[in-house]
């Protein structure tokens, strides 16, 4: 997309990335939803693409990296939004509780109940990690 006049794109250090799971535990064989959100820290607006070319959503078990949602792309990837102070822009990504292998829906292996973190990327920008739960079946309820 070509860019349009008075519309800069947003310098790494102008915006906060956050990522938030939509629940903090799920069941075996449920899509686990990541909601990633960018936000603007200046007054002016910028522009940022945050398509699935350039933001990925990685999620790890004890700092080793599992699944990757940049390792199987669709599409254009590319979705440029106009960032605003304080308006955050959102993404929503899902995880099939696989690995990626080939990064494809149901390419990789199950991963066993327990508890991971996922955290946001976005060039040199990234999210703080968030903890989420994957429970076994038959597994006991806090």
């Amino acid at each position: 997309m070509p860019p349009q006049p008075g519309r800069q794109t947003c310098a790494s250090r102008s915006v906060l990335l956050t990522i938030r799971s939509d629940r903090h535990r799920y069941e075996p064989g449920e899509q686990v939803t990541f909601v990633v959100g960018a936000v603007s820290t200046k007054n002016r607006p910028c522009r940022l693409d945050l398509g699935s070319r350039f933001t990925s959503v990685v999620v790890a078990s004890s700092g080793t990296p599992l699944w990757d949602s940049s390792s199987c792309l669709r599409g254009s990837g590319i979705w440029v939004v106009t960032l605003r102070r304080g308006t955050p822009a959102t993404l929503r990504i899902t995880w099939d509780q696989r690995t990626s292998m080939s990064g494809c829906l149901g390419q990789g292996t199950a991963v066993k109940p327990g508890t991971y973190t996922a955290a946001a990327f976005n060039g040199q920008i990234h999210s703080q990690a968030t903890t989420f739960v994957l429970s076994g079946r038959g597994a006991a309820r806090p």
